[in-house]
């Protein structure tokens, strides 16, 4: 087993095909996104097709800063909570801007 204290110490290791891997090679495809005025009604079917844990939310269509992002998990339970009658949506979800 071979450790590594530094990333230096990575690259030396590297075989020569890999050092000609760039970001492209690797990358996924752009997110679909939200926006923070989205309702989480509305943005249910992005949430739930996402395979992400986080669902980037940007500040425009336009400009496309992120800004944030809703964690699944989170969504999912404000609205389990919803449907059961445990929660009200939104009563118990983190702090965040305009939130307090």
């Amino acid at each position: 087993r071979v450790l590594f204290r530094s990333l230096h110490d990575l690259k030396a290791h590297l075989g020569d095909e890999i050092r000609g891997v760039i970001a492209s090679d690797v990358m996924r495809p752009p997110p679909q996104v939200l926006w923070p005025s989205q309702r989480l009604l509305d943005a249910l079917p992005t949430i739930i097709a996402s395979d992400l844990r986080n669902v980037p939310v940007v500040n425009s269509r336009a400009e496309m800063k992120l800004i944030g992002a809703v964690v699944r998990a989170e969504a999912l339970g404000v609205v389990a909570g919803a449907v059961d009658g445990t929660r009200k949506p939104g009563f118990d979800a983190p702090a965040g801007p305009g939130r307090g």
